[in-house]
């Protein structure tokens, strides 16, 4: 619980992997020491039939061997695969050990919303004035402990700085990208709990999981996570469906009220939101902006030409001056992520066996298009399947997909003999998440192939071993 904790959390990563290691020692012991007979039949079992998780294990291992830059290609196997081969053991192992009580749905949501707690912790010291006169958006750990001296030298004196915390405030975190993974990866475990003792009508469960969904919605709204607001409303009406197919069909005033009432809600927060954060208004126009690029590739080694410039402003004609500059200096954001992806596409087509297995894929391929340092540079393409494309080939990511959706078979399949399972319920909502969380950023690497997978992978183990 304590590495599903702080996997999210920034500045971690020694800690993350001392937690990894012992994990791993751990689940190496139990698996080759402490195992019962039966259970290592359950084992053997489990890997036999998860097949597309074992090839995807096994091309990682083997594709140094057939990658084009073999140095970078083992040293990136160290480093990161081989990593994310160790999470998903660990996972399995976990899951197989079902003679001993493993983390409930309910315990692994509260361990993956630890950033979440310290987000609101922080958030409420803001706003009562203990970190001083004026919160900054980024507030680090040396920062706040300098504010919290201040106001211990000063005896704790509060000032009335309610109405001077200003939004959108990340907490400790720069990247508010972690704590929307983190918020939203505890809603889809969360979810299946609500609903299930909701209709069930079990107030004091339905109440308690019902808080944990507010705290994780009101963080991410707090600290403006465009991509965690879309995903924790894509992963609730996911939720929504799930529950909705698995009822039997006859009408019933209380469920179609209390989707009313959700989908209300979803709508009106939705409204709030865009009201508050103007990005969201400058959305399309920066989209457009960035398909009137014909060359992605010469886009960012000789940055945006006169005409181009020229061409934008045309489109935006009659709307406002300080509109059309933010549209303009959004193709180094928004807009540059969409170059960036077509940017990589390009250099899929041309790599289709991947490259070197490493992160730094496309960074290096555009210094070598660009025969140096490109005037508008990105270190990725912002879309997971693409980055992946690039770093293992059609072949690396074809697999990757493939253990998913044979984890998600495995959901699906246990959910049809067993309606009310929660497992099969959090492990689809975890991987429909993942499955589209990759195609608006580049996480895969740092999360659901190094980070997450101990989580994806208990889930399923767990939900491969209930029975109906």
């Amino acid at each position: 619980m304590a590495y599903l904790a702080v996997l999210p959390l920034a500045e971690t990563i020694a800690l993350r992997h001392l937690l990894m290691a012992v994990a791993l020692l751990l689940a190496v012991f139990i698996a080759f020491v402490s195992f019962s007979h039966e259970s290592i039949d359950s084992c053997r079992i489990l890997v036999i039939e998860w097949q597309p998780l074992w090839a995807w294990w096994v091309y990682l291992c083997a594709f140094p061997l057939i990658s084009e830059i073999p140095d970078v290609a083992w040293h990136s196997f160290r480093v990161d695969w081989l990593m994310s081969i160790g999470a998903g053991f660990i996972g399995l192992v976990c899951a197989s050990r079902t003679n001993f009580q493993g983390p409930s749905v309910f315990t692994l949501g509260l361990a993956c919303m630890v950033p979440v707690f310290v987000h609101w912790v922080l958030i409420l010291f803001g706003w009562s004035g203990l970190l001083g006169p004026s919160v900054p958006l980024v507030m680090t750990w040396p920062k706040i402990w300098d504010a919290l001296q201040t106001q211990w030298n000063s005896g704790w004196s509060v000032w009335a700085g309610h109405g001077a915390f200003r939004w959108p405030f990340h907490g400790f975190d720069p990247d508010h990208g972690n704590l929307g993974l983190a918020a939203t990866q505890s809603v889809a475990l969360l979810l299946p709990l609500f609903l299930t003792a909701w209709f069930q009508r079990d107030r004091y469960h339905a109440m308690l999981t019902f808080a944990g969904l507010v705290l994780c919605l009101g963080s991410v709204v707090i600290a403006m996570s465009r991509g965690a607001l879309i995903f924790c409303t894509l992963v609730i009406l996911s939720g929504l469906a799930l529950q909705f197919l698995r009822q039997e069909r006859h009408f019933s005033f209380r469920a179609a009220g209390f989707y009313g009432v959700v989908l209300s809600m979803i709508i009106g927060l939705g409204g709030l939101v865009i009201a508050k954060d103007p990005r969201w208004m400058l959305l399309n126009d920066k989209i457009q902006a960035a398909l009137m690029v014909e060359d992605p590739v010469g886009y960012f080694c000789d940055g945006p030409s006169p005409e181009l410039e020229q061409r934008v402003r045309s489109s935006l004609n009659g709307a406002k001056p300080e509109h059309v500059e933010a549209v303009l200096s959004g193709m180094n954001g928004d807009g540059g992520r969409l170059l960036a992806a077509r940017a990589g596409l390009y250099f899929v087509a041309e790599h289709p066996w991947g490259v070197d297995g490493s992160r730094h894929v496309f960074k290096n391929l555009m210094q070598h298009a660009c025969n140096g340092v490109p005037k508008v540079e990105f270190a990725h393409t912002h879309n997971g399947w693409i980055d992946l494309l690039l770093a293992l080939g059609w072949m690396g990511a074809g697999l990757y997909f493939s253990a998913l959706l044979g984890m998600m078979y495995w959901g699906v399949k246990r959910l049809l003999q067993n309606p009310s399972n929660l497992w099969a319920q959090a492990l689809l909502l975890t991987l429909v998440f993942w499955l589209f969380r990759g195609l608006v950023d580049s996480i895969y690497r740092e999360h659901a192939l190094l980070m997450q997978t101990a989580l994806i992978t208990y889930l399923a183990g767990r939900t491969w071993l209930t029975k109906s």
